[in-house]
C-alpha cells in the first residue's frame, strides 16, 4: 500500500524551517544567555524625534525584551532605519 503524498506546501523538506517559530518562551531557562531579537523599530523621526502616536512598534517589542531581561538574559536588538533612498555613502 502507497502513502499518498500531501498537497500541504508545509509539509515540504523546503519548509520544515516554517514548522516552528521559536519565541522567548521556548529559551528556558534564560539566566546568562544572550538573545538575539528581531525587532521593527522603523519609526517616523522628525528632527530627532519619534512622532507623536507613531511609537506602537517600539511599545508592541517591550514585553518580549522585558521577559529576556527579568529571567536574567541579555537582549540584543536587531533593527534597521527606513529605506535605501538611492544614495551611495562612500563610507560604507
Amino acid at each position: 500500500m502507497s502513502r499518498s503524498s500531501s498537497n500541504n506546501p508545509q509539509d515540504s523538506p523546503t519548509m520544515s524551517f516554517l514548522k516552528h517559530k521559536r519565541s522567548v518562551d521556548d529559551i528556558w531557562p534564560m539566566y546568562n544567555k544572550t538573545v538575539l531579537v528581531r525587532v521593527d523599530f522603523n519609526v517616523p523621526i522628525r528632527n530627532g524625534v519619534i512622532a507623536r502616536g507613531k511609537d506602537q512598534r517600539i511599545r508592541a517589542a517591550l514585553p518580549t525584551i522585558r521577559a529576556i531581561i527579568d529571567q536574567g538574559g541579555k537582549a540584543v536588538l536587531m533593527s534597521h532605519m527606513g529605506r535605501p533612498e538611492g544614495h551611495q555613502l562612500d563610507a560604507l
